[in-house]
């Protein structure tokens, strides 16, 4: 038997071009070694669960504490009780890294160890004799190894790729008493290859170049980023290579991290949307009672409404949906919604993690069975994996109840110790290896494809002064030092690369995840870098520009404008019924017009400004006290004062969760004060001090408009004025002064107003004329309108007018103009196939049409989330 050896051998290594297996010849790596050396001494042992290893140490860490008569003052403890499960992630690693370097056997500290090396020699010896047990660990078994003699047999070989005085003095020391033949390197051989660097601007660059080459799988190729690789792979068409994703964080996952961040009695509202729009979970078992997936369903209301309260265009309520549900198969149910969307109500209480755990990991081993996608399932299992260990984690805190916080600690904490893989390597896939130093066997030809410095080698000792290390070895440990290290790393690459024969390639990018990279140091004189940064897969020179600066564009084929002569009801495509929305976007932004309300592509941010979910909130409070009251002004003014506390949070929960947030308890508050002491305290005084009465809120008005056909009219407020005239309230919540606001105003541009006064002139239920329009801006508590007939006071704010054009006959005329833009003459619309709307052309044809809204001409494009990264270039606004 021979064992060829390199301290970089226990990943995968490159032992020769699909030479399969060399009866009698092994190449192995520390680990590998030392397996082979326990077997023949006769010390083979059970390998512990790595994670179970970690709470358990994590116990002794604490018991060891509590046994202390000053427990609070040791080294670790003031960080352990802040984050446990890293803190005793990394304490464990310094155990290990200590028992290798032999401190079981070192019979006591020396006496001139710094204060800090001997607590933590010291303290972390006592730990192991009096609370821990396991000795399950790499350091562990080279230690016992060390006393073993005598190995079973001696006729075998240990060919060691390294020059003596560099090899690990415990790993030397084993093989020096296990009998084999041993040979070191003698000298570094003279390496013959011929060297060509290649600069690319990124990495995928370099991964399309070298998987595209002629006779690439004739070659070793190096590289660590396998799941970046295995994207270009799908490009070309070639198999996958083997893929480790455990820092890959992808919407499965979100099914274990979303899902705990609901454990607060303030719902983390995106977290909430993240779990909800998460392929696979629980809630896509069940459908509603209209055959909908209810995890759509859910995720659609919550949308819509921000919130969970009623929908008010479905009338479904966040509850009707989860009562009418009902399991795909039919079979009887009882959906766990308590732990699986409301947990927040109960608080982070220690059984109530336990029971949603066990049910997530029950309903994951039902769901692996059922899932073809082998990515798919180990995902799933990992997934899994977090929720078996979480309640582990969570006892270490000895809680019954945890904080927000702490629960998120401990949800990171079992995150992180769980990793699946994308692909396993495919047949035909690339000889790949994910460390230059791994290339074991001779090869023609090999391409290093993510050469660039990640930084320096680690040390495993570095939490100790270079001072106390010599002092310890002194005593009788063997701990490596930080330059032989390095040394040996430098020795591993030119012994790797002298299994060259003919050329290496190697590819190095310009930029590496937004930073500045350079070349790892080759032992070879480079005198040449070829520029390979405008290289493209088909040979044409491009300049290259960051991928954050290119814009997507929404193209509209002509043709399908068409139809829009007639309404959907009549198998066209223009609305059936248009709003203030649609208007104004119509006359604005064309373009964006049929984007979103012909062609219905609709936004998909989830994240809305805290200032919008803000107006929603006070606009629905508002409703609610109105619809409730029936419009009447004593019981109104009750539900804004007396009971403001409770109809707020109320209003919060059907509209304005993602205010909820625990990183939004401020903005909550202070939202709340100045609602209830200014906004409504504004509004009511207005109303009271001008005997004005309520007519309703809300108030859906939809009516046969001249030229625009139907229109629907959502009007905030409806006032009445003592002489029996309506008084037009339209809500605005905004931290600014309202500049905006009293602009429109005095410019003769307030569309909405306008288009609610000629909705309300043109309805029969309406009787009577509109006396005044205006904005109530709630944060202000100010009334900004043009309206002569209202009381002075602090909380009205009157506009004169400089013009007097009629802005009912403008908006008619562009609606004309616009329509007629988009249909065009003789069916040439100013959309045409496969282009965007020609901007200079159409917007000269609008402003020299007469009497029409005036264009609000910012420059600039609009940007808006209709998809990923799409900017969508609109008409001048």
């Amino acid at each position: 038997m021979k064992l060829i050896f390199s301290p970089y051998y226990d990943s995968r290594t490159f032992v020769g071009m699909h030479a399969g297996c060399s009866l009698g010849t092994k190449h192995v790596g520390p680990l590998g070694l030392l397996a082979e050396l326990e077997l023949r001494a006769g010390l083979t042992t059970k390998e512990n669960d790595p994670t179970e290893r970690l709470l358990n140490y994590c116990q002794a860490l604490k018991e060891y504490a509590l046994k202390e008569e000053r427990g609070e003052e040791l080294f670790y403890w003031k960080a352990f009780e802040v984050d446990m499960l890293n803190v005793t992630r990394r304490i464990l690693e310094w155990r290990d890294a200590l028992v290798y370097g032999g401190l079981g056997e070192l019979p006591e500290e020396p006496t001139e160890l710094s204060e800090g090396g001997r607590a933590i020699v010291h303290n972390l010896k006592e730990i192991d004799r009096c609370c821990f047990a396991d000795r399950s660990a790499v350091a562990d078994r080279w230690r016992r190894l060390m006393s073993a003699s005598n190995y079973l047999t001696q006729d075998w070989t240990i060919q060691v790729e390294m020059t003596e005085e560099l090899v690990e003095p415990t790993i030397r020391e084993c093989i020096r008493r296990s009998g084999a033949t041993v040979t070191f390197v003698a000298e570094l051989p003279k390496l013959e290859h011929e060297v060509r660097m290649l600069k690319f601007a990124n990495l995928t660059d370099g991964y399309q170049w070298a998987m595209s080459q002629e006779g690439a799988d004739k070659r070793v190729m190096v590289n660590r980023d396998n799941v970046a690789l295995n994207a270009v792979m799908d490009s070309l068409g070639k198999p996958h290579v083997e893929a480790e994703a455990s820092e890959v964080f992808t919407p499965i996952m979100q099914l274990f991290t979303a899902g705990m961040r609901l454990f607060s009695k303030a719902v983390d509202y995106y977290a909430l949307l993240a779990y909800l729009a998460i392929p696979y979970n629980p809630l896509g078992d069940y459908v509603t009672a209209e055959g909908e997936s209810l995890k759509s369903a859910l995720l659609k209301h919550l949308r819509s409404t921000g919130g969970f309260g009623l929908n008010e265009k479905t009338k479904n309520s966040w509850s009707s949906l989860i009562e009418g549900a009902a399991l795909k198969d039919g079979r009887k149910h009882h959906l766990p919604m308590p732990y699986c969307i409301e947990q927040w109500k109960l608080g982070c209480s220690l059984e109530a993690i336990e029971e949603y755990c066990e049910h997530q990991a029950k309903w994951i081993a039902h769901k692996v069975a059922s899932v073809p996608d082998a990515i798919v399932r180990e995902q799933l299992l990992a997934v899994k994996g977090c929720f078996d260990l979480l309640p582990k984690i969570a006892h270490m805190t000895g809680k019954t109840e945890l904080t927000y916080q702490e629960l998120l600690v401990c949800t990171d904490g079992a995150a992180s110790l769980c990793s699946y893989h994308t692909h396993t390597a495919q047949v035909g896939a690339v000889e790949l290896v994910a460390d230059i130093k791994a290339i074991g066997a001779d090869c023609d030809q090999a391409v290093w494809m993510d050469n660039y410095d990640r930084g320096m080698l680690g040390y495993a000792y570095s939490f100790i002064t270079h001072k106390d290390i010599a002092l310890l070895n002194g005593a009788g440990m063997v701990i490596p030092s930080y330059d032989n290290l390095l040394k040996a790393e430098a020795v591993a690459m030119h012994l790797a690369m002298a299994h060259i024969k003919k050329e290496l390639v190697v590819l190095t990018p310009e930029k590496v995840e937004g930073r500045r990279q350079y070349p790892i140091p080759l032992p070879h004189e480079i005198e040449v870098i070829e520029d390979m940064t405008t290289w493209t897969p088909d040979g044409e020179s491009v300049e290259p520009q960051d991928a954050y600066s290119q814009q997507l564009e929404h193209r509209v084929d002509a043709d399908i404008l068409k139809e829009l002569e007639k309404t959907r009801a009549e198998g066209g495509i223009r609305r059936n019924c248009e709003s203030y929305s649609s208007l104004e976007m119509l006359i604005q932004r064309p373009f964006d017009y049929v984007l979103e309300y012909l062609l219905g592509c609709k936004s998909t941010d989830d994240n809305a400004m805290l200032s919008t979910v803000k107006g929603n909130v006070a606009h629905r409070l508002i409703n609610n006290a109105v619809v409730e009251a029936k419009a009447e002004w004593s019981l109104i003014r009750k539900a804004l004062t007396a009971d403001f506390d409770a109809n707020f949070d109320r209003a919060v929960g059907e509209v304005g969760v993602a205010l909820m947030a625990p990183e939004n308890v401020l903005a909550l508050a202070q939202f709340k004060e100045v609602m209830k002491h200014d906004s409504t305290q504004a509004f009511i005084q207005i109303v009271e001090n001008n005997d004005l009465s309520v007519v309703g809120s809300e108030m859906d008005i939809t009516v046969e408009l001249p030229t625009i056909g139907a229109f629907n009219a959502k009007i905030d407020m409806v006032l009445k004025t003592p002489a029996d005239g309506y008084l037009i309230m339209d809500f605005k919540w905004t931290d600014s002064s309202g500049k905006k606001r009293v602009d429109e105003i005095t410019n003769n541009e307030e569309m909405q107003l306008a288009l609610y006064t000629e909705a309300i002139k043109q309805s029969p239920d309406m009787r009577g004329g509109v006396e005044g329009v205006g904005y109530f801006m709630l944060r202000q508590g100010e009334f900004i309108t043009e309206y002569q007939g209202l009381k002075k006071s602090e909380h009205i704010r009157v506009i004169e007018k400089e013009k007097s054009d009629s802005i009912w006959e403008m908006i008619k005329a562009s609606y004309t103009c616009r329509m007629a833009q988009l249909m065009g003459e003789g069916g040439q619309s100013v959309i045409e196939e496969g282009e965007l709307m020609k901007v200079s052309a159409g917007e000269v044809e609008y402003m020299a049409s007469e009497g029409v809204f005036p264009l609000r001409l910012s420059s600039g494009l609009k940007e808006t989330s209709y998809g990923k990264n799409v900017i969508l270039k609109g008409m001048m606004r």
